[in-house]
């Protein structure tokens, strides 16, 4: 998780200077059955010798939890950036999980009180592991509090915390409890309407929405957009696809000019992130085509280095 973090810290540094060619990702639903297939394609002309190019294709449905199915299956595909070919097929949904959480961190390493401790989740399902990893990672997380519609999962997650790493994990019944005490605040669920209230939210937090990917959809409330400082991984994909901020901008409540800063200039410099230990702020992650290619470029350099995976005849 380390290396995937300073994976997409140098990712975002080469898009900040023009080296990246990120298309928005086109959206198929899939009407009869309430899915819809994302294709994320990406090209990083400064990583590695040559450049790197690849492209996400990713299934979500939404149903497929109470068929004991994955609610995302998604597949990475690698090339050599100089001639096309096909260097790797990844299995895309644990490199979704990886890199996200990656995202999460990098973020939180720019806008999180440095001393933060208690780090609590709404939603604790495919992306929940890895964000506590990523968490982990940059700052002293020693307590976690999970909150769940289905509690056994998140008490499923807490028992894997503790064995894990030895953290204080604990399952509350309402998440705005998670959100009062929280430092960091996270929430990576599939609804469409906000699972917490802002008032809740406590002085000097940060709040992480992952969830919600579609311009109807939104893990936050209006009360918190009002009180917080408001960051993205992007603007031109935020824009197209946060319902957190697309609805607000359309009952305006807030204007286009009150996003800070994308990740790419808090990782240069251009834009500042923390100001104070008091301030509430928000990060909208969407989820990038660039974040994916970073993590499995470098997914596949360990492979061929530890001499891991399957190598195929094509």
């Amino acid at each position: 998780m380390a290396q995937a973090i300073e994976a997409l810290r140098q990712a975002f540094r080469l898009a900040h200077e023009g080296q990246a060619v990120v298309p928005l990702r086109s959206s198929l639903p899939i009407a009869p059955f309430g899915g819809t297939m994302l294709t994320m394609p990406a090209f990083l002309a400064g990583l590695g010798e040559r450049g790197a190019l690849g492209e996400k294709i990713v299934n979500i449905f939404p149903h497929n939890p109470e068929r004991n199915l994955p609610l995302i299956q998604a597949l990475y595909i690698l090339h050599q950036a100089d001639t096309g070919q096909l260097l790797a097929l990844l299995e895309g949904a644990t490199l979704t999980a990886i890199r996200t959480g990656a995202a999460s961190g990098l973020a939180a390493d720019y806008l999180a009180r440095r001393e933060a401790r208690t780090l609590g989740l709404i939603g604790t399902g495919a992306q929940a592991y890895c964000q506590v990893e990523a968490l982990r990672c940059l700052r002293p997380i020693r307590r976690v509090l999970l909150y769940n519609r289905t509690p056994a999962k998140a008490e499923a997650l807490a028992l894997r915390l503790q064995r894990a790493w030895g953290l204080s994990a604990s399952v509350l019944d309402d998440p705005d409890e998670v959100a009062a005490q929280a430092e960091v605040l996270i929430t990576a669920t599939s609804s469409k309407n906000p699972v917490f209230s802002g008032e809740a939210v406590r002085a000097g937090a940060t709040v992480i929405a992952i969830g919600a990917f579609t311009p109807e959809a939104r893990e936050c409330d209006d009360v918190l957009i009002a009180r917080a400082r408001l960051y993205v991984d992007a603007r031109e994909a935020a824009l197209a696809e946060a319902g957190e901020l697309l609805i607000p901008i359309q009952q305006g409540l807030i204007s286009e000019s009150d996003i800070v800063a994308e990740l790419s200039e808090l990782v240069t410099g251009a834009a500042p992130g923390r100001q104070n230990e008091r301030e509430i702020i928000m990060f909208k992650s969407v989820g990038l085509a660039l974040e994916d290619l970073a993590a499995a470029y470098l997914a596949y350099r360990n492979a061929v280095t530890q001499k891991l995976g399957r190598e195929v005849d094509w």
